[in-house]
């Protein structure tokens, strides 16, 4: 009723059903607006495979990467190819959060102790060559004119910081820089990247895309967010603050664009 028509779900759920586009498929189903990307782009942003494979079809570089089912026989031998081929690898789950359940293979032994850990997480992962670079974040938002980057962000781990095999993030203490202090050049250059990835994967109302710029300065897409934090200390407020863009208009557009999407689709359905 009118309830319904007028009423807004504010997203701001991390990992799980909020991510992978559970919970946006039930509003769907309900009827109900709500902001950011629909379930279908959720999904495919939340797949680390599945976005990846979208957006290198769209232009930006992306690691090569194999799919490990750590159920498989195949795991090991499978990990033993691309370290000998690689050298360094991360692993991270297909589906998640970026930071949990990481591993860094660097050795054999590595290999050794890392597959009884896969194992008992019974998900299945993604490897990928270990990207040495500096680390950047940028947001895309939409004020109501189309999607537009906002100012990237870097993080600076402190030296020695790693990944260890056991999937802990070591070096708590990481720098983040809002504006990245880079050239106007390379700014850009990472907008572009944010923008085209948001565009691939069918993001709506915004996003965040984490890149890494090797030392050759190659841009590679890591992943893409479709429900970043949005706390003050988060990196979407840092960059809407640098870019002179109030919060509150930011949350104003996103309901408002809500409402409109909901809209829209009562008169198709209608």
């Amino acid at each position: 009723g009118e309830l319904a028509e007028n009423q807004v779900v504010f997203l701001a759920l991390h990992g799980g059903e909020g991510e992978n586009g559970g919970v946006q498929r039930c509003l769907e189903v309900s009827r109900i607006a709500f902001t950011g990307s629909d379930s279908a782009s959720s999904a495919r942003a939340f797949d680390k495979n599945e976005a990846k494979r979208v957006v290198a079809a769209a232009g930006p570089r992306t690691a090569t990467g194999a799919s490990l089912d750590p159920q498989s026989p195949q795991c090991a031998r499978t990990l033993t190819q691309l370290l000998q081929q690689h050298g360094d690898l991360i692993l991270k789950p297909v589906a998640g959060g970026s930071s949990i359940g990481l591993f860094r293979i660097r050795a054999q032994a590595d290999v050794s102790a890392v597959l009884p850990e896969l194992a008992r997480k019974k998900v299945l992962y993604l490897a990928e060559p270990f990207l040495t670079g500096r680390e950047f974040t940028v947001g895309v938002a939409d004020l109501g004119e189309g999607p537009a980057p906002l100012p990237p962000s870097e993080v600076k781990l402190e030296a020695g910081a790693n990944f260890d095999y056991e999937g802990k993030y070591l070096g708590k203490n990481s720098l983040e820089i809002t504006p990245a202090q880079i050239p106007e050049s390379l700014t850009h250059a990472l907008q572009a990247v944010a923008l085209k990835s948001h565009q691939a994967l069918g993001c709506f109302g915004y996003s965040r895309t984490d890149l890494i710029v090797t030392p050759d300065l190659q841009i590679y897409f890591v992943e893409l967010n479709t429900l970043p934090g949005l706390t003050r200390a988060s990196f979407i407020p840092q960059q809407l603050h640098a870019a002179g863009i109030q919060f509150e208009a930011f949350v104003s557009a996103q309901l408002s664009q809500a409402r409109a999407r909901r809209a829209s689709q009562s008169r198709r359905a209608g």
